[in-house]
């Protein structure tokens, strides 16, 4: 079956797994964290996107008028 190669995101999140999985793997908030860090990732390029968004609407009204 079709299996994705890992790119470099993931390949940092499993570095990052690893790392907390070797040396504190008796704390049991550290998926709690990946979680965490890959939400904020997610809302920043949300808000760039809209950011972006409004920025190309605001530049075609400019051109219109």
């Amino acid at each position: 079956m079709f299996q994705k190669k890992p790119d470099s995101e993931s390949k940092t999140h499993y570095a990052l797994l690893n790392i907390r999985l070797g040396t504190q793997a008796e704390d049991e908030n550290w998926l709690d964290e990946i979680l965490r860090v890959r939400f904020l990732e997610a809302k920043v390029n949300h808000d760039r996107w809209q950011e972006e968004s409004e920025l190309v609407q605001a530049e075609l009204q400019y051109t219109q008028r």
